[in-house]
């Protein structure tokens, strides 16, 4: 352990009163947690660089040694049909906002959190020619109890995909905030993207 970082626990220990040194503990647990999910999120995101790498290494393979490259396509669609399943779906961006500020007000009341208040905004530089774009949702609550990672919990089980992009927590006054993303997709009224 370096000089001055040594010097500096000896400092807290001595001057310290029990209840700040539980503070800083928590705090200590809480940037581990957001240090782990930034670290998991990160993790996912390689293994899905890894993974298409993968599926066009695999077609340049088939199609140098003369298989079926619609073979390989078909599983291509069918695996983009598994992904856009968890897409959040609506005839406007209206209608999916709407849904989404309800199914984000629902796991966070059922989560424990209270004074809950969601905004819900389509990213306009993210839509999509074929109707796909993704909202950006900012949640900010009261947390007396410690239940966020509860309300990050309950986001998993939701229809559609939720992701978190950033979170914050305010021991003092037991602020939540956190920003959420989720990808979704315009439908017209035929059922196809707009």
């Amino acid at each position: 352990m370096p000089d001055s970082l040594r010097k500096l626990v000896d400092t807290l220990r001595e001057q310290a009163t029990p209840r700040a040194l539980a503070g800083v503990g928590i705090l200590v647990v809480l940037l581990a947690a957001v240090g782990l999910s930034n670290l998991a999120t990160s993790v996912a995101a390689r293994q899905q660089d890894v993974r298409e790498l993968d599926r066009s290494l695999a077609i340049q393979r088939s199609l140098a040694n003369g298989q079926q490259w619609l073979d390989a396509a078909g599983e291509l669609a069918a695996q983009k049909e598994r992904v856009e399943a968890r897409f959040w779906r609506g005839a406007t961006t209206g209608i999916v906002s709407a849904r989404l500020q309800s199914a984000i007000e629902s796991a966070a009341t059922q989560a424990g959190l209270d004074r809950v208040r969601v905004e819900v905004q389509a990213r306009p530089d993210a839509l999509a020619a074929d109707g796909r774009l993704e909202f950006e949702i900012t949640l900010t609550a009261r947390d007396r109890a410690g239940q966020f990672l509860n309300f990050f919990q309950r986001l998993q089980t939701l229809d559609g995909a939720v992701v978190p992009s950033d979170f914050q927590w305010v021991r003092g006054n037991t602020i939540v905030q956190a920003t959420l993303r989720a990808p979704a997709i315009v439908e017209t009224a035929t059922g196809e993207a707009s």
